[in-house]
């Protein structure tokens, strides 16, 4: 019975060490962090700031081994200063090796030059891998963790977003009730001071914005013969090489289409990107083709500048200028025929314009009328 119950004993002794074994070589990674500190959520170009990496090996034994860390940076930073030889940097792809995989808590810092305008609402994603050993010393499969890295101040509040500018503000001070003599300035002691502050902007502002699409829709009636077509052509291609010349020098995407309209659309040129020289100069020959001949139909005009808007997916801001000196008395039928207005004061048409004005309102593009009086974002009938 004895030996029955030493053979118990010792199985028991022996599982028992064998858990306990497994628990003193247990641990795992806790506690893993990346921030961007900043003084505040404005920074100027140049600027330095701190990036910090954190994680803790919880646990007594020395199961943990090739430790390493990866972390695609916004774009507006450019690393200066590494912890060490274990850390490297690609493009914005930070990364290191082989880092401590003994118990403790680690922290690395990292030092970040704000180089880009822009305004930053997401700081990337940090992975940090390691293998996981069991007792016997077996290898496990890569164990990955995934934090998303966030912004904070000096005093570790979580800001939303950082902003790049490069603008700064000169602050000058001056005295207006001093007295100067013999060189000296002075003031009475039972007299306030006056200090008169300037707060002088220096650098420049660069504002991004969206894309744009814009439609020109041009008049092509009879009673724009002459000086009217022409200033119109001439306003519309300086628009064009206006468009060209800064899209060239920001690489920007904006999109121009050229309409020519009279009894009803004559030319209809799709949205092309600007950018493209063979597209500039595409657009520029069609604004010179046009020819002044036959009634006022604005509103055909308005509808294929909508369908030519309608056609591009992107986010971008959209915008129909109409160039025109007459009152529509043409207009598109129920039935999308060109029809005649016979009424008094062209009611008629001039109540499509409206609602087609409305329309294009409604879907969150923009109409600029030049040549006409607008109110309220309508066509007065005054012309001028």
């Amino acid at each position: 019975m004895k030996k029955k119950i030493i053979s118990i004993l010792l199985v028991v002794l022996l599982i028992l060490g064998y858990g306990w074994s497994k628990l003193t070589k247990a641990s795992d990674i806790k506690e893993f962090s990346a921030k961007f500190i900043v003084n505040n959520s404005l920074i100027n170009t140049g600027d330095i700031i701190e990036l910090n990496y954190q994680y803790k090996i919880n646990g007594q034994g020395k199961n943990i081994s090739n430790i390493s860390l990866t972390h695609s940076i916004p774009s507006n930073f450019e690393v200066i200063n590494l912890p060490d030889s274990n850390w490297t940097v690609e493009g914005n792809m930070i990364k290191a090796n082989d880092l401590n995989s003994s118990d403790g808590m680690y922290s690395f810092t990292i030092k970040l030059k704000a180089k880009s305008f822009g305004k930053i609402d997401t700081f990337g994603i940090a992975t940090i891998e390691y293998n996981y050993n069991l007792g016997n010393d077996k290898t496990k499969e890569k164990v990955t963790e995934t934090v998303i890295a966030k912004a904070f101040d000096k005093n570790n509040n979580e800001l939303t977003n950082l902003i790049i500018d490069n603008t700064s503000v000169n602050l000058q001070a001056k005295i207006i009730n001093k007295r100067v003599e013999n060189n000296i300035n002075y003031i009475y002691l039972d007299e306030p001071l006056q200090v008169e502050y300037r707060l002088i902007p220096e650098g420049e502002v660069k504002v991004d914005r969206k894309p744009v699409d814009i439609v020109l829709v041009i008049d092509t009636s009879t009673s724009m013969r002459g000086s009217k077509i022409e200033a119109a052509k001439l306003a519309a291609k300086d628009l064009i090489n206006t468009i060209y010349n800064k899209c060239i020098e920001t690489n920007c995407d904006d999109k121009v289409s050229i309409i020519g309209f009279s009894t009803q659309v004559n030319i209809n040129n799709p949205l092309v990107s600007v950018k493209e020289s063979n597209n500039k100069e595409s657009l520029i020959n069609k604004i010179d083709s046009l020819n002044a001949n036959g009634f006022t139909n604005i509103h055909d005009g308005l509808l294929k500048a909508k369908a030519n808007l309608n056609s591009d997916n992107r986010d971008v801001d959209k915008h129909i200028i109409v160039l025109t000196d007459g009152m529509p008395n043409y207009y598109i039928n129920n039935y999308g025929n060109v029809e005649r207005d016979t009424s008094t004061d062209n009611k008629i048409a001039v109540g499509k314009v409206y609602e087609e004005i409305d329309n294009i309102k409604n879907i969150g593009y923009k109409v600029h009328f030049i040549g006409l009086d607008t109110e309220n974002g309508a066509i007065k009938k005054r012309i001028f």
